[in-house]
């Protein structure tokens, strides 16, 4: 089972590594005859599937096992690949996104589960905050070389073989899936577990619902969930639907895309490490709004220069990116009152900033199709000045700032 360390280790290089293709993706789609508008809709329509296919998935892994559901995250992930290299049309590449979200879905939960269960079986669950981070930080790496490796082939190449290098990559990844060894699980608690779902529907509903309830009686959970929700909708518009728009308006050359990507990812995980050093500085209260000011700030900047100096605001992202996550996630984490709905409130977080953004993606694509990439970052700047504020104005004045740490 401790050889489960490992190849979780090499899993999560190789999974960041299939996403070698995303700093490409819009180039990619755009050379297959796809307006703006189109991939907006297939960017929509992979974070409505995401949403539908998380719960069931999760139940998938716990009935046939993580090592399965982390295997045929991976086939279909080769599959999604497959679908999109030989795709000419709007169809196939919705049938693409299906297939992607099914293959994050799948692995989203499973992994975390198989790494936890094998340390349990070791008897070091202790070590489980340590070796996730490891493996979070083995995953940005394989992010990181997957945009420097795909700035290289298109530099000597076409785009589409950056996709064939990510099959390659999810190819290594399903033989790792193979070689994990499914942890020994208390099949005592598992049964009670199944039953639970299968007999019990309605105790889970109630679940939901209590969850729910503790939600709208706090004003600090409603508050995050807001302002994590506007967050999440800044940051996915530039990273997902705007930042290869931009780069294609500035004429830059396509491996550029593949360095610029690494560069803000390198930046997002250096002020990541930092995030709890900056907030003791300026303290919660002010880092809030500066995180809104650094976005609104930057959206303006690309929106009005027609030069490459505008990549300067491109790059204030990486604060916004880096700090944004640790601090929300400690904020809401000390407000929620039962660890026992911690999970399924953090899911209606989810399910709030990912829906919304799957409806944004959408509207983004047709900005960008009927008035232009400097029109699209206008509007941004636009809601991030009219929401941040708004959100700002109506937070919490008491109690606002939980006591630091609050995770060790």
């Amino acid at each position: 089972m401790q050889k489960n360390i490992i190849k979780y280790y090499l899993f999560q290089l190789f999974f960041g590594l299939s996403f070698s293709f995303v700093p490409f993706y819009i180039l990619f789609m755009k050379s297959r005859g796809l307006s703006f508008a189109e991939i907006g809709m297939t960017q929509g329509i992979y974070y409505f599937a995401f949403l539908l296919f998380e719960l069931p998935t999760g139940v998938l892994a716990d009935k046939l096992g993580r090592k399965t559901a982390i295997t045929l995250a991976s086939i279909i992930k080769i599959l999604a690949l497959l679908t999109s290299l030989i795709s000419h049309s709007l169809i196939i590449f919705i049938i693409a996104e299906f297939f992607y979200s099914l293959s994050r879905a799948l692995a989203s939960g499973a992994t975390t589960a198989l790494l936890y269960d094998s340390l349990l079986n070791l008897k070091e669950e202790v070590k489980f905050k340590s070796i996730q981070g490891k493996s979070y930080g083995m995953h940005l790496l394989g992010n990181t070389l997957g945009g420097s490796i795909g700035a290289l082939i298109t530099y000597l190449s076409d785009v589409e073989y950056v996709y064939v290098l990510s099959i390659f990559m999810a190819i290594i990844c399903t033989i790792i899936a193979i070689l994990f060894k499914e942890p020994i699980l208390n099949l005592e608690a598992k049964t009670e577990g199944i039953k639970h779902v299968e007999k019990n529907l309605s105790a889970y509903f109630q679940h939901t619902i209590c969850s729910f309830q503790d939600i709208i009686k706090s004003k600090y959970i409603v508050w995050i969930i807001l302002y994590s929700a506007l967050m999440f909708n800044l940051i996915r518009s530039n990273l997902i639907s705007l930042q290869q728009p931009f780069l294609m308006f500035l004429m830059l050359p396509k491996f550029m895309f593949g360095i610029i990507d690494t560069v803000v990812s390198l930046g997002s995980v250096i002020f990541a490490s930092i995030a709890h050093k900056i907030e003791k500085i300026l303290t919660f209260k002010y880092l809030i709004i500066l995180i809104v000011f650094t976005q609104f700030i930057s959206f303006l900047g690309m929106g009005s220069l027609n030069s490459k100096l505008a990549l300067g605001f491109l790059f204030i992202q990486m604060v916004a990116v880096g700090i944004y996550i640790p601090i929300t996630r400690d904020y809401i984490n000390f407000h929620i009152p039962n660890s026992e709905k911690r999970a399924t409130i953090l899911s209606f977080d989810s399910l709030i900033s990912r829906g919304s953004f799957a409806v944004l993606s959408i509207i983004i694509g047709y900005v960008l199709d009927k008035f232009g990439v400097q029109s699209a970052m206008l509007m941004i700047s636009f809601l991030a000045l009219m929401f941040g504020t708004v959100v700002l104005s109506v937070r919490p004045k008491d109690k606002l700032i939980p006591p630091y740490p609050i995770t060790n």
